[in-house]
């Protein structure tokens, strides 16, 4: 117990408190040595900081593509006087300080420009103590990713497609290549500039060939399509960025254009093997036209026209 002055309004505990719970009385007494005393008033002693959230999202090192980013948290409590409210701080500014205990998370209602920034949430008891986590910093990344591809090199029994990328905010995580609209492969850890990928048993025919980058916060973009013709007359090579072409055509060089009822077959501009058209339609004596067939060397096979007549050329036969 403490003893007071008569007109004292206000007093300060010599000695510290514990933190826990007080109780707290007053006694009166007058000159004649009345006695009265006031109801307890319980208190309690906090000094203790309350324990500080963990951020979530974004984490340390994170490189995203909102703009306006629900930040959250795991936890954050106080077991002694319980929680009063929270403050939300990004780039050194505090954003609101009137988050509700037991909120995990917090949206801003700015955009935020593309590049680095730094988050932090404090925490604030009903005693006043205040924890803060440590800063984490991370990157807004709206800037779309590129690819292309730029080459397509022959190979004996596989081709390889080059390409190359480019990123101006957090860098390329993966590079898809597309054959025909179907998944031909994946680049991961896809270095700067330049990628390229294994294509193995090219069919003959004309491909389409596209690349979807995508980088670290998640901006995906597609490329235009490039076209290759797998075949005797093309030579495989750059890919023309107007056309869309990768390779050139031997213009002139023979070939072979499937067709049997064509001849002197040679390479055309647009990439194709084309010959020139004949008709079996001249039939010698006991050959019919009927069913006669080309045979790819601009000859044709006729099959026998039985019991037709004919001249054997031999005076001493009749009924040729």
């Amino acid at each position: 117990s403490y003893a007071l002055e008569a007109d004292t309004d206000s007093f300060i505990v010599p000695t510290s408190l514990t933190d826990g719970s007080h109780s707290l009385r007053l006694y009166a007494t007058d000159d004649f040595g009345n006695q009265g005393q006031s109801t307890f008033v319980d208190f309690g002693v906090d000094t203790m900081l309350p324990d500080t959230p963990v951020l979530h999202f974004p984490i340390d090192a994170a490189c995203i593509k909102e703009i306006e980013p629900v930040f959250d948290w795991l936890g954050g409590s106080d077991a002694h006087s319980g929680v009063a409210s929270m403050a939300l701080y990004l780039d050194g500014q505090v954003m609101t300080e009137q988050i509700p205990a037991g909120e995990l998370e917090y949206q801003l209602g700015e955009e935020l420009e593309d590049g680095e920034h730094e988050w932090h949430v404090s925490i604030t008891d009903i005693a006043g103590n205040t924890g803060e986590t440590p800063p984490e910093a991370f990157v807004v990344d709206t800037a779309a990713p590129q690819c292309a591809i730029t080459s397509v090199l022959q190979g004996a029994e596989a081709h390889i497609i080059i390409g190359n990328s480019e990123d101006v905010g957090c860098g390329i995580s993966t590079i898809q290549v597309f054959l025909d609209d179907v998944l031909l492969g994946e680049i991961l850890d896809v270095p700067e500039a330049s990628w390229s990928l294994q294509w193995s048993d090219p069919q003959p025919g004309v491909h389409e060939l596209r690349c979807v980058v995508e980088d670290l916060a998640g901006n995906t973009t597609e490329s235009p399509q490039v076209f290759v013709n797998i075949g005797a007359c093309t030579v495989l090579g750059d890919c023309d960025p107007d056309s869309g072409w990768c390779g050139t055509v031997n213009v002139g060089a023979n070939c072979i254009d499937g067709s049997r009822c064509t001849k002197e077959d040679v390479c055309v501009e647009d990439g194709t093997c084309s010959g020139v058209a004949y008709v079996c339609d001249s039939p010698g004596v006991c050959e019919s036209a009927l069913e006669a067939i080309c045979d790819g060397l601009g000859g044709c096979v006729y099959l026998a026209d039985a019991g037709a007549p004919c001249d054997d050329e031999n005076p001493c036969t009749y009924s040729d």
